[in-house]
């Protein structure tokens, strides 16, 4: 059994309690913009910056889990949301340039890749028994 590493964890955690923490705030934001009246287009801009950062809550959220539990897909999860952050918002550019190469070397590094590795292998193991 390959035991997971820290940098493995400690992302996971930190995405996971980031991204809950985001879902909250945004999604009390959402319901306050409701309830205030404002321009259509206004109340429209704003709904759709929301629910962007929501989705990607969601997603960073579900990488994180998945990252937690071994599953490769979570930290695939985790880099094509900071590819597709860095796209679709032109702030803090260096920031999430640094953000997306720290997420690299700690999810791509030989002990990450045979975390993951081993729990592909347990997990296909697993299914070829059933």
């Amino acid at each position: 059994m390959v035991k997971r590493p820290w940098m493995i964890t400690l992302l996971s955690i930190v995405l996971m309690a980031s991204s809950a923490l985001r879902l909250i705030l945004y999604l009390l934001i959402l319901i306050q913009s409701s309830l205030t009246q404002g321009t259509s287009s206004e109340v429209i801009s704003s709904a759709l910056t929301i629910t962007i950062i929501l989705a990607g809550a969601c997603v960073l959220l579900a990488g994180g889990v998945l990252c937690f539990m071994g599953i490769n897909l979570g930290r695939w999860l985790i880099i094509g949301w900071a590819i597709v952050a860095f796209i679709l918002h032109q702030d803090y550019v260096i920031f999430r340039i640094v953000w997306l190469i720290v997420g690299l070397l700690m999810l791509f590094n030989k002990p990450a890749n045979r975390f993951f590795r081993a729990k592909r292998a347990k997990l296909s193991y697993l299914e070829e028994v059933h």
